[in-house]
């Protein structure tokens, strides 16, 4: 499959980044930011079964963005499961004049809809 320089620089990235939040000695270009974290239970006969999934997003601030939803048995685990996720998951968004999208958009997923807007040149 062809990949562009962007898509082989953006693994890279992802690659170095994974490195570092595995320990790796390499500093991380991405940001990485936990939306939401949730507690949830199981509840059986005999027992209360407590998770938690952790919905965490990293960027680069030049295009590049994913997201990734994590669960596990403590919080920690999840934020580190969704963030690995999230490293898998980032895709280059095309910017226009490297500061904004180059239309807006709309989306609608059930009953939530989303628009996003482009940014106008500033004084």
């Amino acid at each position: 499959a062809y990949k562009s320089n962007e898509a082989i620089q953006l693994s890279a990235l992802a690659n170095s980044a994974t490195s570092a939040a595995t320990g790796g000695a390499q500093e991380s270009a991405f940001v990485f930011e936990v939306l939401h974290v949730r507690r949830v239970q199981k509840v059986t006969a005999s027992t209360k079964h407590m998770n938690f999934s952790a919905l965490v997003v990293v960027g680069n601030g030049r295009g590049a963005a994913g997201f990734g939803l994590g669960k596990a048995s403590t919080q920690q685990a999840a934020v580190d499961k969704g963030t690995r996720q999230a490293l898998k998951n980032v895709v280059y968004v095309p910017r226009y004049d490297q500061r904004t999208i180059f239309q807006p958009l709309t989306g609608k997923f059930g009953a939530t809809k989303c628009s996003i807007g482009f940014r106008r040149r500033g004084p």
